[in-house]
């Protein structure tokens, strides 16, 4: 089953499945302005598995999609139905966009949210 068309674009069926199959229920972003939390809920049922060596990476945007600030802390072991918040303070004021990942330790990205606040 191919999940990009023939440019190499991702179909929206990528996605789909990436949600449908991790291990992370929810992502929240919660506060505003320079210092935010980011909420990780595990699942309780299936696909639930133990979180280890998972991390967050949150990336704020500017204006015309420019990075600004890149961030990067791990997770705690997380089992599942586990919760886990990480604070980060950011320099900039007021990004127009958050960009957050949650991957596993082989990169492969578990959840991603945009958040616009």
């Amino acid at each position: 089953m191919a999940f990009v068309d023939l440019y190499g674009t991702r179909k929206p069926s990528w996605a789909a499945l990436r949600y449908e199959s991790s291990p992370i229920e929810s992502l929240a972003v919660e506060g505003p302005g320079k210092e935010f939390t980011i909420r990780v809920r595990t699942r309780k049922t299936a696909p639930a598995y133990t979180l280890d060596g998972y991390k967050l990476q949150a990336v704020l945007y500017g204006y015309s999609e420019i990075p600004l600030e890149r961030y990067e802390a791990p997770l705690p072991r997380l089992a599942p139905g586990d919760e886990a918040k990480v604070s980060i303070q950011c320099k900039e004021k007021e990004p127009v966009r958050r960009g957050i990942r949650c991957s596993a330790s082989q990169g492969f990205s578990a959840f991603t949210k945009i958040w616009t606040p």
